[in-house]
């Protein structure tokens, strides 16, 4: 990883990443060093025209780093995410 700086017409569409400074964490990823991320990756771009994800830990606001699928779907239960993907399995929120 290295540092960068956002370039300022991506500032308000990446301010998850983008540090006060105006610099961002970045990683890098090619198709051969990982199919599956580089594939998420370009759908992702292809359906919101933003091809970042932000690599973060998964907890609660207080709460230690999740360790157990359980608590990743207690995570999703409690929260806005949509999905979690934890070992080739995709956990989404029941749709009523």
């Amino acid at each position: 990883s290295y540092i960068g700086y956002v370039r300022s017409e991506w500032v308000d569409k990446l301010p998850a990443i983008t540090h006060v400074d105006g610099t961002a964490r970045v990683q890098s990823v090619n198709k051969m060093q990982n199919p599956f991320l580089y594939d998420l990756l370009d759908a992702f771009e292809k359906h919101t025209g933003v091809g970042v994800l932000l690599n973060t830990s998964l907890n609660g606001k207080g709460e230690p780093i999740v360790a157990r699928i359980s608590e990743a779907l207690a995570i999703l239960d409690g929260t806005q995410l949509d999905a979690i993907y934890s070992e080739g399995w995709l956990f989404t929120k029941k749709q009523d």
